[in-house]
């Protein structure tokens, strides 16, 4: 703020008040109408200044109006009424002297509004004793505003209507209706009292009464404002709602949409079913191929071969080439899944009809054949809201109905949320990580290096391969607990971004969720668990397909409207959880927040 004002206004001029008022205002419409916004606290430091401006101004109008009705009333003790109105006629003698013009003169100097840049004028005990003043009658102001609705004959769209208008614009406009034709508008009313308490976000409801009052009694005299016996305060009412609750902790997964009622995917095919694809070949192999070995006896129905050579030569994963007259389609190549002794073996089931055949036999090259997908079909399923309230409580208490509604959305994220979770754990792999005595932050990321490590094993992943890991929004005060019980190291101020950051190095995307395995649970908690559960995934493993989602917002219909009520928000949303790759893990480890370390576990 440009401008300087003095800690207090006594040295202050009427004229330098208004003269402040002013410049303050310039300096407010300038920088609120630059093209480089202007910070809030600075705009906030002018506003205030100028409250404080008007507010001095308003005491001195106060004390001048004050000082008139002390004024008036000493006039009246010193020339009764009485005394003015013989006046008065010894007036009408004597035109060019007439006391009553006089008084009537000074009497309007009184009513006029005090200039800011004067002091307020001491009027003569004659004028205020008068009584040939009337205070001027309050203008009729009306209490509602109608204005027209569009199609309605012969009147203008958004114009102004008073009764009578409002009649004849239902008789126009009823005479182009049909039986059973719906509602149609004729006009809209609206209360057109400028006094709204908290339309104007900061006055309290006395102040906006004060100043409707103030309104009614504009142009009326001092002396009708002087109240008779003075008014109790009655208790503000503060309508705004207590809110904590937030929308952290929910899961976040890759999102498709859907446009029917499901979606069929193909299941994981993983390297366990392609193992058929590879074979060995070794020189002895290459010696016995053009030679056959008979099978006396072979059993399609439990897979079980019993050759008659000698040393029949396979090996587990072997493919061997099975023909018999009496196999008929059986005939064909088959994978070795055993071996017993040199004479026994078994294979792959491929079908199962014959039993107790003969055939003959002799090592092949293996071949995978394509197989056939299996589909998973995920249908998709409904989650919603419905929140209803009353005409009334929608104006006279509207700070309740937005707290509701967005109190039950909040709900409703959570409750979604949740059950993603929940689909996903379901399917998931448990595991439990026993290490080293430590503390939760040195088991949880001990479980989780190890569990990276063993899913690219398994998967044969990248190092760089990214993970999701799920965690109890918990996890992250239990390890910074943890941290600061460590002896020596300073770790009082771990933030939630060095913990995040301890997880990512693992190239581990971390998830803190509100719903999973709940700190809370019917009463205060008193310690951090003993165990903890935590998952890891392939990041895109899960999807979330969504359907159409339905919100209608607010909605009226007959029925509510019979008990005068209306549905404040009404939302529904199909969506379904997708399994398209590896199945999760959920790993338990350990969650002591005692700060120990695998070095203190060691005895001197």
């Amino acid at each position: 703020m440009n401008i300087k004002i003095p800690d207090n206004f006594d040295e202050t001029t009427d004229s330098e008040l208004e003269s402040l008022k002013a410049d303050l205002t310039a300096e407010f419409d300038e920088k609120y109408d630059s093209e480089t916004p202007t910070p809030l606290a600075e705009l906030t430091e002018i506003a205030t200044a100028i409250d404080a401006v008007n507010a001095e101004i308003g005491v001195r109008e106060s004390a001048a109006e004050s000082d008139a009705v002390d004024r008036a009333a000493l006039a009246e003790r010193v020339r009764p009424a009485a005394e003015v109105d013989e006046e008065a006629a010894d007036a009408d003698a004597d035109p060019a002297a007439d006391p009553a013009a006089e008084v009537a003169e000074e009497a309007a100097d009184v009513l006029e509004p005090v200039a800011a840049s004067a002091k307020p004028k001491a009027p003569s005990a004659r004028a205020l004793a008068t009584r040939g003043v009337t205070p001027p009658a309050a203008e009729p102001k009306s209490d509602v505003v109608i204005t027209a609705a569009a199609d309605i004959p012969g009147v203008t769209n958004g114009s102004a209507l008073d009764r009578t208008g409002v009649a004849k614009a239902m008789m126009a406009r009823a005479r182009g209706l049909a039986n059973g034709s719906p509602r149609v508008g004729i006009a809209s009313v609206m209360s057109n009292n400028k006094f709204v308490v908290g339309e104007d976000g900061g006055s309290t409801a006395f102040e906006v009464m004060e100043a409707a009052v103030a309104d009614q009694l504009k142009g009326q005299t001092a002396a009708a404002l002087v109240a008779s016996g003075g008014f109790c305060t009655p208790s503000e009412t503060m309508y705004d709602l207590f809110s904590v609750e937030s929308r952290d902790g929910l899961i976040d997964l890759p999102t498709i949409g859907i446009s029917r009622g499901g979606i069929q995917v193909p299941s994981y095919v993983g390297l366990g079913d392609v193992a058929a694809a590879l074979w060995s070949w070794t020189e002895a192999d290459d010696v016995s191929a053009g030679a056959t070995f008979a099978i006396t006896d072979i059993d399609i129905v439990s897979n079980v071969a019993t050759a008659t050579a000698a040393d029949h030569g396979l090996l587990v994963g072997y493919t061997v080439l099975i023909s018999g007259a009496s196999l008929g389609l059986l005939n064909g190549r088959y994978t070795v899944a055993t071996v017993a002794d040199a004479d026994t073996f078994t294979f792959a089931k491929v079908a199962a009809d014959s039993t107790n055949a003969t055939a003959t036999g002799r090592p092949v090259k293996g071949c995978l054949m394509v197989p056939c997908s299996t589909w998973v079909d995920y249908r998709l399923e409904a989650e919603g809201l419905c929140v209803t309230a009353g005409n009334m409580i929608k104006g006279s208490y509207p700070e309740l109905v937005a707290r509701t509604i967005d109190l039950t959305m909040t709900a409703h994220l959570h409750r979604m949320s949740n059950a993603k979770l929940a689909s996903i754990l379901a399917a998931a792999d448990e595991v439990t990580v026993t290490t080293a005595p430590s503390d939760v932050a040195g088991d949880v990321l001990a479980a989780i290096d190890l569990q990276v490590a063993d899913f690219r094993s398994e998967y044969l992943m990248g190092d760089g391969t990214v993970l999701d890991g799920l965690f109890p929004q918990w996890f992250k005060e239990a390890i910074r607990s943890s941290l600061a019980m460590r002896a020596g190291v300073n770790t009082l101020s771990v933030s939630d971004a060095e913990i995040t950051g301890y997880i990512t190095a693992r190239n581990v995307r971390p998830q803190f969720l509100a719903g999973y395995d709940p700190l809370f649970n019917t009463s205060p908690a008193t310690a951090f668990p003993a165990t903890g559960k935590f998952t890891l995934m392939p990041t895109g493993s899960v999807v979330v397909g969504e359907g159409d989602s339905i919100d209608l917002g607010v909605v009226r219909d007959s029925t509510l409207n019979e008990t005068n009520d209306y549905t404040a928000a009404w939302s529904e949303q199909f969506y379904t959880t997708i399994q398209r790759g590896p199945v999760a893990r959920e790993v338990t480890v350990t969650t002591d927040v005692t700060g120990q370390t695998g070095g203190d576990a060691i005895a001197p």
